[in-house]
């Protein structure tokens, strides 16, 4: 694909370092998931039930119970899909989840929770939604610019410097 003539690349993979004082870093490799298609297949989404009164017309009934629990399943199930795919770069060897059962895909929290600690896990997730999401510090990368602009850094103000003696219609603006 091309955009104004520029050819369009995937995002780079972000690579998380995980510090181990004593013994070898490990590098988890968390690559932006752009193909949803075996999610699809292993977890169809929820179907809208229909529901037929006598003498009435059918309608989808879109605040069924057991539907809108699917339907909060299934979107939970996509997000695990999403951390669980963006880190099949790293070569991670499951023991507790089957890609193909999305059944075990809530086991690897647990799994990792057996090797890493709260925060490193949170810093692995965080590497896959960096991987997934848009945010400035990609943007810039993406830009060619070296870095994203400080915290703090001046911002230019649009809004009025000085205080108004009056409003537009001449009474004063403060009593």
């Amino acid at each position: 694909m091309k955009i104004k003539g520029k050819t369009v690349l995937p995002p780079k993979p972000v690579t998380v370092t995980i510090a181990r004082v004593g013994s070898e870093s490990i590098d988890f490799v968390c690559g932006a998931v752009l193909d949803f298609s075996e999610f699809q297949r292993v977890c169809p989404p929820p179907v809208i039930p229909f529901v037929q009164e006598v003498g009435k017309p059918g309608y989808h009934d879109m605040n069924d119970k057991t539907y809108l629990a699917a339907l909060d399943k299934h979107s939970t199930l996509n997000t695990t899909y999403l951390i669980l795919a963006s880190l099949a770069g790293s070569d991670i060897e499951w023991t507790m989840v089957d890609m193909n059962d999305p059944s075990t895909w809530d086991n690897y929290e647990a799994e990792l929770a057996e090797f890493f600690t709260n925060a490193e896990i949170a810093t692995i997730v965080r590497g896959v939604m960096d991987a997934n999401l848009p945010n400035k510090s990609r943007s810039f990368e993406a830009l060619g610019n070296s870095q994203p602009p400080q915290q703090g850094a001046e911002v230019q103000s649009t809004s009025q410097k000085a205080e108004q003696d009056s409003t537009p219609s001449g009474k004063p603006a403060k009593d």
